[in-house]
């Protein structure tokens, strides 16, 4: 089994090195010149292989709920053998929108693929400094980047920590891109694969502001009489809309399992 885990690990390293890249550009190509649509249909048949799991940031879980490390992104990052924090792709080159207003140098990535079980083992080492790592995860947060592990050949091994956009990322684009489809159903196993924690909130405390509403990129909120509330089948418990609630009216709670 340890062999397995080792050569999955490898080829997750061998995937984010020299094939997601190319990939990305080559879907871009086919989708800008022959058929517009393309990356919907082909992210979602990768979905298995290829992909981002939401994690949140500690601050946006309710502090009555005891976290793990491999639950949270910023004890994941520290964990992980952080070897550079470099400029995101999409929103550098493949999908950049010119009014995006995002930090660029924002994806933080592994020497080798990391298998996501074997996090809570490991003892803290980067070769970035810890703080640099903390610091690029909660401005992220301010600007509202989801934080993702982008994981292949699978759930469990990821290679890289992205924080991006709705109006550049790959994936997130595409949510926006289709986004009457998920407004109707949800989609909660298309291509970003949604964190343990769904939002909740408490209505007493929630002044109908709309500024979770602002920050949300997956149809998750609705508002009604001047309060938020969830749609579940979309929430993928990223905690952006928690963390910018000014009135404290929205934490993360583990998501019940089915």
């Amino acid at each position: 089994m340890s062999r397995l885990i080792e050569f999955r690990k490898k080829l997750g390293t061998f995937f984010g090195l020299r094939i997601e890249i190319p990939l990305l550009i080559f879907i871009r190509f086919i989708e800008k010149l022959f058929i517009k649509n393309i990356r919907y249909y082909l992210f979602r048949k990768m979905s298995p292989l290829w992909g981002g799991i939401v994690v949140p940031i500690k601050a946006a879980i309710h502090p009555s709920i005891e976290v793990t490390t491999s639950q949270e992104i910023i004890e994941i990052a520290k964990r992980s053998g952080v070897t550079g924090i470099v400029p995101c792709f999409c929103r550098t080159n493949i999908y950049h929108n010119p009014e995006c207003k995002a930090p660029v140098k924002t994806c933080i990535v592994m020497g080798c693929g990391k298998y996501i079980k074997e996090i809570t083992k490991t003892e803290i080492f980067s070769e970035i400094p810890v703080e640099e790592i903390e610091n690029l995860l909660k401005k992220a947060d301010d600007y509202g980047l989801v934080h993702q592990l982008i994981h292949f050949p699978g759930p469990d091994f990821f290679y890289v920590i992205c924080n991006c956009c709705d109006c550049c990322c790959a994936a997130l684009s595409t949510y926006k891109r289709f986004g009457n489809h998920l407004k109707v159903s949800g989609d909660d196993l298309f291509l970003i694969k949604p964190s343990n924690f769904i939002a909740r909130v408490d209505l007493s405390r929630c002044n109908g502001c709309a500024a979770c509403l602002a920050r949300c990129k997956f149809y998750a909120i609705e508002l009604k009489n001047n309060k938020s509330f969830i749609i579940e089948a979309n929430c993928k418990g990223c905690g952006l809309c928690a963390t910018g609630c000014p009135t404290g009216a929205r934490k993360l709670f583990p998501r019940e399992k089915s």
